[in-house]
């Protein structure tokens, strides 16, 4: 008579393992299963039908994704940028374009094996732009006289900035230094900045590139690579 209430008590330590395991793997099962993330489905651009871009000016492009959720995000930042046409207008790869020539190019955006409608953007050359007519010799074109690759060191303090020197070329065959003429422009002034008499400094590490332009004309793009050691 003895062992029956021992058999039960060990009948009911089963029984209560038995459920305690059930239940710890139906938790882990309900755990392991995980909604599957959302899967980028378009990308569409902004300005989807962009003005006319002034050859030598800026424009900034948007890319906005929108994923299997119906979630639009914006993506500027994660897609990679191109221009079918880099000679008529360059893209970097925040999205800003530059009217380099008077033309017809295509924006597009890419991520993840999805890529946007390409959006038309004309560049036109604006009526500011000096005119053949004018007396004396007509520009042609302008250079920036550095390499193509610089640094610029964040440490030493005689190399934290660069005097950046403009020449122009003009009908006759003549060049003429136009650096306080013309507009400069950093294509990551958080990296470093430069002044309207072409002095870059320093600010983060990073990469940007300077150009020099005037109505109608832009340089060659000089790569400045901002270094911390």
């Amino acid at each position: 008579m003895e062992r029956k209430p021992v058999r039960f008590i060990s009948l009911c330590l089963a029984v209560i393992s038995t459920v305690v395991l059930t239940l710890g793997m139906t938790a882990c099962s309900l755990n392991s299963t995980t909604t599957p993330a959302p899967k980028l489905s378009s990308i569409a651009l902004q300005p989807a039908s962009p003005s006319d871009l002034s050859v030598g000016t800026t424009m900034h492009f948007f890319a906005y994704g929108t994923y299997s959720d119906n979630a639009v995000t914006n993506i500027t930042s994660h897609v990679t940028w191109n221009s079918d046409n880099s000679n008529i207008a360059y893209i970097d790869v925040s999205g800003l374009v530059t009217g380099e020539a008077a033309g017809q190019a295509n924006i597009t955006a890419t991520l993840d094996g999805i890529t946007s409608p390409a959006v038309s953007l004309p560049v036109i050359i604006s009526a500011a732009t000096p005119a053949s007519t004018t007396p004396g010799p007509a520009l042609i074109s302008i250079a920036i006289t550095q390499p193509s690759t610089l640094s610029i060191n964040l440490i030493l303090a005689y190399q934290k900035t660069q005097q950046f020197v403009a020449t122009g070329s003009y009908s006759d065959g003549s060049k003429k230094e136009i650096t306080t003429l013309v507009t400069w422009t950093s294509s990551a002034s958080n990296i470093a900045s430069i002044t309207s008499a072409g002095l870059t400094t320093g600010i983060a590490v990073g990469t940007t590139l300077i150009t020099a332009s005037m109505p109608g004309f832009i340089s060659n793009r000089v790569t400045v690579n901002v270094t911390a050691n």
